[in-house]
């Protein structure tokens, strides 16, 4: 299995990936594998494709009448 080695990472940022880690009950090595396994794994979304997914949303749900979500929050608060 090839390696990386990265070099120049600023202290804070190795700092709060050790905590990360350790929360995560693993080593650094192990978190950061799985922080690039996730990180490969995505697919990036482009504006246009975006734009077509919400044009799509608001077509699918278009003269559907939608609460206000204050009002849920709102009676979610009294119980």
């Amino acid at each position: 299995m090839p390696d990386i080695l990265i070099r120049n990472v600023d202290a804070p940022v190795v700092s709060r990936l050790k905590q990360r880690a350790k929360r995560n009950q693993r080593s650094l090595q192990a978190e950061l594998k799985i922080i690039l396994d996730h990180a490969s794994a995505t697919e990036d979304v482009s504006f246009e494709e975006a734009v077509r997914f919400a044009d799509e949303m608001r077509q699918r749900f278009a003269g559907r009448l939608q609460g206000d979500s204050v009002d849920l929050i709102r009676d979610d608060r009294q119980r």
